[in-house]
């Protein structure tokens, strides 16, 4: 469901405990955490129902102990796992099989995996679906639609022209998205109108492939991951770097947010990596 990447989601698990407001952004590193798992994972999300991951060739797997251990939950070695979205009811993977044409969605009760085709009503090609503060979000070849009901109905949503729903994220203040010509828009709780936001381009004509957010009840901030191999904080209407601890020469496919954890899947040649943000 990525913007769409293509490249696998990884995974770690750190827990964000301390945001220092410094522009050096000292104390912060990120470190690799990316043991237990079969290899060739391919998307990984995290909600209060636990961690999931998909691996290419083997199936889905569940942890209940934030990734020390993993347990197979579904196993089908025959289909291809585009995107994996821990939800507050569970889990939703998209994924298809070698000779169907249409997306196939498998949603997860706690018990069990099934297929839905609800999301049917919006497009029969899934390009990206996530959960943002209870609410799922899908972009198919039609559109974009919004799901207030754990996907049973569905309705369009209006989103900014050539939007990532990839890098779509909720503040306190409302929602955030990137489009593909690298601007951010901001919608408002309060007007729920889509407007460009005032934040400065990334540094190094950096494009950015992923954003995500922590929030507090004090304080609301943005991370973005660049092209160019650096995360960024926003700070002020500006991006300090946060890339400490991360190898040099690599590329970052991912960041997301699980369960207020900033999290970073990084590319270094033929290998990937897990890491995540942590406090020293």
């Amino acid at each position: 469901m990525n913007t769409k990447t293509n490249l696998p989601l990884l995974a770690v698990l750190c827990i964000l405990s301390w945001m220092p407001d410094m522009a050096s952004a000292q104390g912060l590193s990120f470190q690799r955490l990316d043991k237990g798992l079969p290899t060739n994972v391919r998307a990984l999300s995290a909600s209060t129902m636990g961690v999931f991951v998909a691996v290419q060739g083997y199936g889905l797997y569940r942890s209940l102990d934030d990734g020390a251990t993993w347990q197979e939950t579904y196993r089908n070695d025959a289909f291809s796992v585009q995107s994996l979205v821990a939800t507050s009811f569970g889990a939703i993977a998209i994924a298809t099989a070698p000779a169907e044409t249409q997306t196939q969605m498998l949603r997860f009760n706690g018990q069990t995996w099934s297929n839905i085709t609800t999301f049917r009503q919006i497009g029969l090609t899934i390009t990206e679906l996530l959960e943002r503060a209870g609410t799922l979000y899908i972009q198919t070849e039609q559109g974009f639609g919004v799901s207030g009901d754990g996907g049973l109905t569905w309705q369009p949503f209006a989103m900014p022209a050539q939007s990532l729903l990839s890098t779509l994220t909720v503040l306190h203040s409302g929602l955030w998205v990137v489009t593909d010509n690298n601007d951010i828009f901001n919608r408002p709780n309060s007007s729920g109108l889509w407007t460009k936001a005032s934040l400065t381009k990334l540094p190094d004509e950096a494009v950015i492939i992923g954003l995500t957010s922590i929030f507090t009840s004090l304080s609301d901030t943005l991370f973005a991951a660049g092209s160019n191999g650096k995360i960024y904080r926003a700070k002020g209407g500006n991006w300090e770097i946060l890339s400490e601890g991360l190898p040099t020469n690599a590329l970052i496919g991912s960041i997301q947010t699980l369960q207020g954890r900033v999290v970073a899947e990084v590319i270094l040649g033929m290998e990937t990596r897990l890491y995540a943000l942590n406090s020293n």
